[in-house]
């Protein structure tokens, strides 16, 4: 049997466990404090000397995982449209078969089924878009924000109107924030979403693109896929079932998501401006990505000096301007409104299990541990790991990941956008081990300062180069995978996550932070 990195097994089975994650689970305490231990393992395996290795095929976690999400979100379409029994078990076959073919079938039919359960979703989503109508703020806040935006005014110095009764109000909003039915916030996030999501606001849906960078998050994913695994994290990422309430409840992370695997796109390219820009980008798009600033030393080593130049460049110069037009609502509506958001009950993180032991939580202790304890993971992860695009994914989701299972604040949101970075990271391991020391066989042996492995799409047999190379030695480090030229090029589709009015998490829940 083949040795295989059990940092990467641990960190795909973490990040494949996130994107299940859609309500908050009893006992409240279990599954935040086992996703606790098992980063800490995980980081331990990342950073913590040579790098171990395993019996377990990670392409058998991989293919587990996703064949259960085709099964749940199956069920569930079929649920919401499937009609007649015989419908349903016909729809929930159908959505199944497709997605084992686009992991298991060979390197032609598997692009092909991939390609069909991208528009499966599609159609999806937009019946969902119809048929759905979520009642959460975020929704106003964007399309607000565009309004505004699109008008001359500052989208965050806009009030909107409180969609919740009086019970949630109090459950979701801090003191002074809402008065005589309005929510007295601007848009709560940094510029980036805002502006993509004008894009899709000119067709009068905004979650179109949310849709779009699931999409593109799934066939980036599949195009850098150099082995079974990453084929199977593809279907993961568009089959999971955080996929359909993430795009129908307007959560930005979608969008954030798509930043992030554009830029370690670019950076496996070596294109750094690009990756300079989908950085940026990335940086200015929300307030709770500062835990994984050190990250960007990752970018900085791997001589990606230029990217991160072009990143704050960027970033400072979306943010910078809606700073200077209304000082005062974005402060409010930007920085001050993320302190006085209450500590939520049905939080998917420890501190609602750790209320129950020990009572209330000092305020202190609501925000402090978590930012501190984030940052320091980010910091140990670029600091101990070889430079490149999967210390930069690695570092962005076990940092936010710590941070998020320490906060008065965890929903699915959050938990779809680390899954999605550690998924990240496990497709392109294969190619540039994040490893400090040693090595696996077969896998990269980038030194830091040597330009990011260009991905070519081809994959080899076990043991072999790679078919059609022409007797070049395969030096990408691909060792238990197949050939799959039409695979790894999805044709540029994009990847559909729909949810629908059985996959919302909770009728009304608020905008997380």
């Amino acid at each position: 049997m083949q040795a295989h990195s059990l940092g990467r097994v641990w960190v795909l089975g973490i990040g494949g466990t996130c994107l299940f994650l859609v309500t908050q689970s009893e006992p409240v305490f279990l599954v935040p404090l086992l996703l606790l231990v098992a980063t800490g393992w995980a980081l331990f395996l990342v950073v913590g000397g040579p790098n171990r290795s395993t019996r377990i095929d990670p392409f058998h976690v991989a293919g587990t995982m996703a064949a259960l999400a085709l099964l749940i979100t199956g069920a569930l379409i079929a649920i919401d449209y499937g009609g007649s029994l015989l419908g349903q078990v016909a729809l929930v076959c159908g959505y199944a078969g497709v997605g084992v073919v686009a992991v298991w079938g060979s390197p032609r039919w598997s692009g092909r089924a991939f390609l069909a359960l991208l528009l499966v979703h599609v159609v999806v989503a937009l019946v969902d878009f119809h048929s759905y109508d979520p009642r959460i703020d975020v929704q106003p806040f964007l399309e607000g924000g565009i309004d505004a935006l699109w008008s001359g005014s500052s989208p965050y110095g806009i009030t909107i109107p409180n969609v919740f009764d009086a019970a949630d109000t109090a459950k979701f909003y801090g003191p002074g924030i809402v008065d005589q039915g309005r929510v007295l916030i601007g848009y709560p996030y940094l510029p980036s979403p805002l502006l993509l999501d004008s894009l899709a606001h000119v067709v009068g849906e905004v979650r179109l693109m949310h849709l779009a960078s699931l999409l593109g998050t799934a066939a980036i994913i599949r195009h850098l896929a150099t082995d079974r695994t990453g084929r199977a994290l593809a279907v993961l990422v568009v089959a999971a079932p955080v996929s359909r309430p993430l795009v129908n409840n307007f959560w930005v992370e979608l969008v954030m998501t798509l930043l992030l695997a554009l830029s370690v796109w670019a950076m496996c390219r070596d294109q750094r401006t690009r990756a300079g820009i989908a950085l940026g980008l990335l940086l200015a798009s929300k307030q709770n990505l500062v835990v994984v600033l050190p990250s960007f030393l990752s970018v900085w080593r791997a001589g990606g000096r230029r990217a991160v130049v072009v990143a704050v460049l960027l970033a400072a110069g979306l943010i910078g301007p809606f700073l200077l037009w209304d000082p005062r609502g974005f402060w409010r509506s930007a920085v001050e409104f993320q302190f006085v958001q209450p500590f939520r009950e049905d939080a998917m993180s420890l501190l609602p299990g750790l209320v129950d032991v020990v009572g209330p939580l000092p305020d202190w202790f609501l925000s402090g541990p978590s930012l501190v304890l984030g940052l320091a993971v980010s910091t140990l992860v670029a600091w101990r790991t070889r430079p490149g695009p999967t210390a930069f994914a690695l570092g962005v989701g076990l940092s936010l990941l710590v941070t998020v299972l320490l906060s008065k604040q965890a929903f699915t949101n959050y938990f779809g956008f680390i899954g999605a970075a550690l998924l990240l990271a496990a497709t392109t391991w294969q190619r540039d081990s994040p490893t400090a020391s040693a090595t696996a066989p077969g896998e990269s042996a980038r030194v830091p300062g040597e330009p990011w492995p260009e991905q070519d799409g081809q994959e080899v047999p076990s043991g072999g180069a790679p078919r059609g190379a022409r007797g070049r030695p395969h030096d990408r480090g691909a060792r238990d995978v197949l050939p799959d030229p039409a695979g790894s090029h999805p044709g540029g589709a994009l990847d559909p996550g729909a949810g629908g009015p059985r996959s919302a998490p909770h009728a009304g829940q608020a905008h997380p932070g």
